[in-house]
């Protein structure tokens, strides 16, 4: 029988609380009722997606000026 993970946590909010566990390699992730059980490889692809969308929408809200401005630099990948 194996033990119960053992939780330490990452990050806690109002909203959130991310948790791993050395012994099993995954994260825990609750957001109000729902519940989250990744592989440490799986979450970082996730997290690297959620940080894809944010920069997309944070792109959206920029005006055109702002975007082709006086010598600004726009980061490209």
């Amino acid at each position: 029988m194996s033990s119960p993970c053992q939780l330490e946590t990452l990050v806690k909010s109002a909203t959130t609380h991310i948790q791993y566990c050395a012994d099993c390699k995954e994260v825990h992730i609750s957001l109000g009722p729902i519940s989250l059980r990744l592989s440490l490889d799986h979450y970082q692809r996730f997290s690297s997606d959620i940080a894809k969308g944010i920069y997309q929408l944070d792109m959206a809200d920029l005006s055109p000026e702002m975007l082709h401005g006086s010598g600004d630099r726009i980061l490209q990948s």
